[in-house]
């Protein structure tokens, strides 16, 4: 059986010690938070922070982030050299076309009859 919400506060305020952590959990848990607070602060104090030099240091992280990527990006520039990479790797990784090779303008070149890229003498 389970006791209902109306049933538990009328426990809690007849026996409130009961639904508390026990003194030693209590004063263990405010040790640790001091100890917590006391290392934070002796850490802030050792390393000399500051606010106004984390904001000046997102400001230069901005700053080096910018140079990463280029002002004005055109897509044909970047498109075109990327589809002519990715191209050919469906012909290199296909077993059934390794007699094949493209040509400067793209184009696919039958080399089943070639020695070296040269015409096979029949």
């Amino acid at each position: 059986m389970t006791p209902s919400q109306s049933e538990i506060d009328v426990l809690k305020a007849q026996m409130p010690l009961a639904f508390r952590a026990a003194p030693e959990v209590r004063f263990r848990r405010a040790l640790a938070w001091t100890v917590l607070a006391l290392l934070t602060a002796w850490c802030l104090y050792t390393f000399d922070f500051s606010p106004l030099r984390i904001w000046e240091g997102l400001a230069r992280l901005g700053t080096v982030l910018s140079f990463m990527f280029p002002p004005h990006i055109h897509f044909n520039l970047v498109s075109r050299p990327l589809s002519e990479t990715a191209r050919p790797f469906p012909i290199m990784f296909n077993p059934f076309v390794c007699s094949y090779r493209t040509d400067q303008g793209g184009n696919l070149m039958d080399l089943s009859n070639t020695i070296d890229g040269a015409t096979r003498p029949d």
